[in-house]
């Protein structure tokens, strides 16, 4: 399995979460709060799919925050808190070195 496919990252975080909440580094609304804007992600992926890991990118992730946003009609508060969470969510491959740096750093709330 390559992890430079998104894909494979996104399925290696699900199990990296659900493994750090059964052994209590991870509280149950933090991995409830993870999981579902993941899942976000991945149906923001079956409309604009991306294969591998530098296609997620900024640019991106901006359009997919722009549909939380607009399409999805979310408050700011949840437009910056999935900003948090793709900070957290892209520390995963980077920490692997599957990322060079944070690309959701670049975002501006």
């Amino acid at each position: 399995m390559a992890l430079d496919v998104f894909s494979d990252v996104i399925e290696n975080y699900k199990t990296h979460i659900a493994h750090d909440f059964k052994i209590n580094l991870l509280k149950k609304s933090s991995y409830e709060t993870y999981s579902s804007n993941l899942k976000m992600v991945e149906l923001y992926m079956k409309d604009y799919p991306i294969r591998f890991v530098d296609e997620f990118n900024c640019n991106y992730m901006t359009a997919f925050l722009d549909r939380v946003l607009y399409e999805r009609k979310n408050s700011a508060r949840t437009y910056n808190n999935y900003i948090g969470f793709l900070v957290t969510f892209c520390e995963f491959p980077l920490k692997r070195k599957y990322m060079a740096t944070n690309p959701a750093l670049q975002i501006n709330p």
